[in-house]
């Protein structure tokens, strides 16, 4: 039982370890070996129901006469004198219980792998390995109990948690000394469970569709092959011939093929290793590769793509070299790294946050550079950020495929090394305002070429491609600081052009006022002048008239004016030619001077015409 909690525990939290809490997490090992203890479990349940269907006592036996047994006859154990065959149905118990135990084992492994793995604490693994240590001795216990009873197979299942237990604790307290590689021991212990738990799902799966075996041949079903293994001693032909002729009744002493190929296994292998040494000495390039061919340790061609023949090993080496393969290389500390775990993305996806180009944010491939600034009259030092990536190949002629296997060891690593020095002595005479205004075909193309000139003196056999600026921004944490002095400067050329079109519509509408004005004045002047002619004219005319007729232009006159000035009013007009009648006569006329008289007919008497 504790097998199977231990189980049940390792896949809840290969699922979830959050949603386990017993202090730390369960790791891979703890799970691995709490599904050997699960197969352990598996033999000792299986194993005991098949002792105890053993134990039942035996049906009545019938008398003699054919006829029953008396009521009171003592049922005898089977043990008790021989009788027929009986097929036994305890069996199918022990066939559910070994499916599910062994499913539950291989489903804790599985999960284990599928997992992410846990951080655990060196002291955590300390205390733990010491722990899975010491837990194997109580089980070597019982396996040495059981060793005597080898028709049970009980023994070689508890050789699978006694193995898992020892391998993983070891394989912890060599991690928590720091050593890495003990990690495939837990690999190997993982694999080794799950192979032993399908071996026996399996053994279940074919035991269900065989008839029920009587109860003197009925054997537990949780044995394995791959258990019974596991043996500190090395395997024999003998132990071997043993087992099969225990399992499936094959005696291989018998058997005169088997005879004959122990006899030829040493010239057939001889000749087979032989054949297998010729044939390092056949090598095939595919197109995009090319190979340096030593022999005996000197390089004497370079051999193209296709199937070559040459010397075996060690005498001839073959040292493939790439032909036309391109490498896009960011230049950042850690590229390698983080370009590893840049994830594909479709044509038609959206595009991840790693391939935002917005330089308010951090970027995977950038780097920060110190670039030389003047501020003031004083020389200082701004930081600016840099996107830049390199596409190289390995140069492709033969000497440049002899340089390359002799001198790099790490192309990446060269390339980005140069391209971080070239960069440095660059930045060394810019400034920023300088470098983000400067025209980014004309700067890669500067760039490459010095780039290009440090990998030929270093004789690296590497053709830099091309030199790709993605982005040149002050960092990112200047963002908000860098965009205020944007907006500034824009709200400053906004406030400048406002005011100079305000001062614009200011000049244009009092020129349009002057302009109104000296037209307006302009036009007053050719009126009054235009009065004026007009009334020199009249003046003219009146005083040539008044000179050729001075009473008629006196009288015209005064008719003028009384008319202009009895225009609205009823006038009755009283003639003197009128008859003299009965009538009468209302004469308006002023009266008379004494010694004037009235005017004749066809005269007028016109006060102002008279001479002053």
């Amino acid at each position: 039982m504790f097998g199977v909690l231990g189980a049940w525990l390792a896949a809840a939290s290969a699922i979830d370890p959050a949603a386990i809490r017993l202090g730390y997490p369960l790791p891979a090992a703890t799970v691995f070996a709490a599904a050997s203890l699960v197969i352990a479990a598996d033999g000792l349940l299986c194993t005991g129901l098949v002792v105890r269907a053993k134990a039942l006592p035996l049906p009545l036996r019938e008398g003699a006469g054919g006829k029953g047994t008396a009521p009171g006859a003592i049922r005898q154990p089977y043990s008790a004198g021989p009788r027929p065959p009986t097929p036994s149905r305890k069996g199918r118990g022990s066939v559910l219980i070994n499916a599910l135990l062994a499913l539950l084992a291989g489903a804790g492994c599985v999960l284990a792998w599928r997992g992410a793995p846990v951080p655990v604490n060196g002291d955590v693994r300390v205390i733990g390995g010491f722990v899975l240590v010491l837990g194997a001795f109580p089980v070597l216990v019982l396996e040495r109990t059981f060793a005597g009873m080898a028709a049970w197979g009980l023994a070689f299942l508890l050789r699978v948690p006694l193995a898992a237990l020892l391998g993983v604790g070891v394989s912890e307290l060599l991690q928590a000394a720091g050593f890495a590689w003990p990690g495939w021991i837990e690999q190997a212990v993982g694999a080794l469970v799950l192979l032993v738990a399908v071996e026996l799902l399996l053994r279940s799966l074919a035991t269900a569709f065989q008839p029920p075996a009587p109860i003197e041949d009925l054997q537990p079903i949780a044995r394995s092959l791959l258990a019974r293994a596991i043996r500190p001693t090395r395997p024999t032909l003998l132990g071997l011939n043993a087992a099969l002729e225990q399992q499936v009744g094959i005696d291989l002493r018998r058997s005169w093929a088997l005879s004959f190929a122990a006899r030829a296994a040493v010239p057939v292998a001889f000749g087979i290793a032989i054949l297998a040494w010729g044939v390092t000495g056949l090598t095939a390039l595919r197109l995009d590769q090319r190979a340096v061919y030593e022999r005996l340790g000197v390089p004497v061609a370079v051999l193209g793509s296709g199937l070559h023949l040459h010397l075996p090993w060690p005498f001839g080496i073959l040292r493939p070299v790439e032909l036309g393969v391109l490498h896009d290389v960011p230049v950042s500390f850690d590229a390698a790294s983080r370009s590893a775990s840049t994830p594909v993305v479709g044509a038609e996806a959206m595009p991840p946050p790693s391939e935002d180009r917005l330089w308010d944010g951090t970027h995977p491939a950038e780097t920060t550079y110190l670039i030389a600034s003047e501020e003031t009259g004083r020389q200082g030092f701004q930081i600016v950020d840099l996107d830049l990536r390199l596409i190289w190949r390995l140069g492709l002629s033969d000497q440049a495929a002899l340089e390359a296997v002799a001198n790099d060891a790490d192309p990446d690593r060269l390339v980005r090394s140069v391209a971080a020095q070239v960069l440095v002595q660059n930045f060394a005479h810019l400034r920023l305002t300088d470098l983000l205004t400067a025209d980014r075909d004309s700067l890669a193309a500067t760039l490459r070429q010095q780039m290009q000139q440090k990998l030929g003196a270093l004789r690296s056999g590497i053709d830099l491609v091309g030199v790709v600026i993605e982005a040149i921004h002050p960092p990112p944490a200047a963002a908000s600081a860098y965009h205020a002095v944007q907006a500034a400067g824009i709200r400053a050329e906004i406030a400048v052009a406002d005011q100079t079109g305000q001062a614009a519509d200011s000049r244009s509408l009092a020129q349009q006022t002057v302009a109104y004005e000296l037209d307006a004045a302009d036009g007053q002047a050719a009126t009054t002048l235009g009065h004026a002619r007009g009334d020199a004219a009249l003046f003219a005319g009146d005083e040539q008239a008044y000179g050729e007729s001075r009473q008629a232009f006196l009288l015209e006159r005064w008719f003028s004016d009384v008319t202009r000035a009895l225009g609205g009013t009823e006038l009755l007009i009283v003639d003197h030619r009128l008859a003299h009648g009965p009538a009468p006569t209302i004469d308006l006329r002023p009266p008379m001077a004494p010694g004037q008289t009235l005017p004749g007919p066809g005269e007028l008497h016109h006060p102002q015409a008279e001479p002053n």
